[in-house]
């Protein structure tokens, strides 16, 4: 009857022991799991703040895609008004220059023309060319430089393409030239006209924003 109870008291104590070993086990098992399970959150989280840092980049460059192409339209826009408004100025002075060309007037602008350009050429002894349609004023234009300008000698000469009007002053050896043409004043006129259009949608446009 002792032994029995021996026994008894041994397997009671086997049986504790191992009970008192697998809830150890269960303990560091689920310490492990939940661990586990926080390092995954932890990564989780990382992963999720990382790609929500990516989406709000990507959502960043979108925006800037976005307003640089706007302001390149803008940028069109007006460089599109500007070329309009700068073609229809080219096309209303060129008329008004060829109709300039029928008017007594037209003769004094020549003489002031090519007053102008000899100043900036040396010599005394120069080369006048005109237009085709303008060669019938080459006398009246002799004798007036030869009024107007007594110590310069000046021949005159058809130009041999096709001019708007006005004159292309030449010294006599053709090694330096002026050129004071309907052309060469429309282009002058044409930079001047483009800054200032280009200033005043400027202005406005600032003032809109």
């Amino acid at each position: 009857m002792d032994i029995e109870k021996k026994v008894m008291a041994i397997r009671g104590e086997i049986i504790d022991e191992v009970e008192e070993k697998k809830e150890r086990l269960l303990l560091q098992e689920k310490e492990k799991w939940d661990q586990e399970y926080k390092d995954f959150q932890d990564r989780l989280k990382l992963k999720e703040e990382e790609i929500e840092l990516y989406y709000k980049q990507e959502a960043q460059k979108k925006r800037e895609q976005i307003i640089s192409r706007a302001i390149l339209d803008r940028k069109k826009v007006y460089r599109n008004n500007i070329d309009q408004c700068i073609a229809r100025f080219e096309k209303e002075l060129g008329k008004q220059l060829q109709s300039f060309r029928s008017k007594k007037e037209y003769i004094e602008f020549l003489i002031n023309s090519i007053k102008e350009s000899i100043k900036l050429l040396e010599g005394s002894s120069f080369i006048i060319n005109i237009s085709k349609e303008d060669i019938n004023l080459s006398e009246n234009l002799i004798k007036r430089l030869a009024v107007e300008l007594p110590d310069y000698h000046f021949t005159i000469k058809e130009n041999q393409t096709a001019m708007s009007g006005g004159v292309i002053v030449k010294t006599s050896n053709g090694n330096e030239i002026v050129e004071y043409t309907f052309n060469s004043l429309i282009k002058n006129y044409q930079e001047k006209i483009a800054l200032e259009i280009q200033e005043n949608v400027f202005l406005q446009s600032k003032a809109r924003s």
